[in-house]
């Protein structure tokens, strides 16, 4: 007999491997699909990857390092990225469509200012 038929479970599905290995793939995924530069990739492999930032922001002890290589990820990929699938279309709010916009005009604006005083 099987140790199936002997009334024990098998789970199958898409587990967690090993924690570093499926986090850090992280920072390759978005490097490799061109969401975060050359630079931002290094800093993120190098001085603080993914699954550090994971297990400090869980345990409240979130270093002035790791949250600052979490933000420049963050100002890299746009929240109007979907970061499982990079090439689906991600549909905006009318909210956040204007605000978006609006954000583009205020650069716009501000860069033309910029240059009449240069």
């Amino acid at each position: 007999m099987t140790s199936l038929s002997q009334g024990k479970a098998m789970q199958i599905g898409n587990p967690l491997l090993e924690f570093n290995t499926d986090f850090n793939s992280r920072a390759e995924f978005f490097w490799s699909h061109g969401l975060i530069s050359d630079s931002t990739y290094e800093i993120f492999t190098k001085v603080c990857n993914y699954s550090q930032i994971r297990r400090q922001h869980q345990s409240g002890t979130l270093t002035p390092i790791c949250s600052g290589v979490n933000r420049l990820v963050s100002t890299e990929v746009s929240r109007y990225i979907d970061t499982y699938d990079v090439t689906l279309d991600v549909c905006l709010s009318s909210v956040d469509q204007q605000a978006y916009v609006l954000n583009q005009m205020t650069q716009l604006v501000y860069a033309s200012f910029i240059l009449c005083l240069s």
